[in-house]
């Protein structure tokens, strides 16, 4: 995660080369992608229910740091966003699988996050726990 979180304050922005379809494609397609995901899992809240939820000022947030650290095509906002919600889905599964039904019937160790995902607030920890142990989401 220094790698990825160190590139915003690097001089020499990333650039991103594209293919014929205009997907990511290069050295720096993992990057790229890496740093989606944390800027991803740093700004939006877990209590969303799903990326088409999310306030389109947050994902624009995304975009914004995206351009901030890489040189991207302007017309890849969407496959940023695409990107974003893909990790998204896939921070809160992990969060679920790993975390949260793995301690279900140890409670004391859900209410504090990961602390590799310190930056999770406590009321949205509190919140995402409680639904996912909930009997609507275990159907």
């Amino acid at each position: 995660m220094f790698n990825v979180t160190r590139i915003r304050s690097l001089v020499d922005k990333k650039v991103v080369r594209y293919n014929e379809d205009g997907a990511p494609i290069g050295e720096n397609e993992a990057k790229l992608k890496s740093f989606i995901g944390s800027t991803t899992h740093y700004h939006v809240p877990i209590t969303y229910t799903f990326w088409k939820s999310v306030p389109a000022e947050l994902k624009d947030k995304i975009f914004t740091a995206v351009e901030v650290a890489f040189v991207i095509d302007p017309r890849s906002r969407k496959n940023v966003h695409q990107t974003a919600g893909i990790s998204f889905r896939r921070f809160k599964n992990w969060l679920t699988t790993k975390y949260i039904m793995s301690h279900k019937d140890e409670p004391q160790l859900l209410q504090v996050s990961p602390k590799k995902y310190s930056f999770i607030e406590q009321n949205h920890l509190e919140e995402f726990v409680k639904s996912r142990l909930s009997e609507t989401f275990q159907v």
